[in-house]
């Protein structure tokens, strides 16, 4: 996954589901790639899971705070537009070490989603950082 934002040299991984639940999350990261992607079902399992990649940078010697941490909510607050459950959703995340979070809806209009919902949504989240 490549962002013409990224700065040169810097790799991302896209954890996939079965990676997430079988915990084999962070080899990958730990060992070659400055950033890795999340996709947690609550701040319990990030945590888990970032305790987990943490572990795996211990045993390869890397520096865990070099790894940019993202993860993506797709919880129904997002879906449903609704800014104030978002908000508390999300609040269970912060001070989790995570540099990023992408929202990702299950709406057949995205554009539409972005317009009505998600502008509000990036304004308020960027206060609870």
């Amino acid at each position: 996954m490549w962002r013409k934002s990224r700065p040169p040299g810097v790799r991302t991984t896209l954890l996939s589901k079965h990676a997430l639940a079988s915990g084999d999350v962070g080899h990958s990261p730990a060992t070659q790639e400055n950033s890795g992607i999340l996709i947690p079902s609550s701040p319990q399992e990030l945590r888990h899971k970032l305790d987990v990649l943490r572990g795996h940078c211990e045993a390869v010697g890397r520096d865990y705070d070099d790894i940019r941490k993202t993860f993506v909510y797709t919880g129904e607050a997002a879906t449903d537009e609704d800014h104030d459950a978002l908000l508390r959703d999300l609040e269970g995340y912060a001070g989790l070490g995570v540099a990023t979070v992408i929202l990702g809806p299950r709406v057949g209009d995205p554009a539409g989603w972005i317009d009505r919902f998600a502008s509000r949504a990036v304004r308020s989240l960027a206060e609870l950082a």
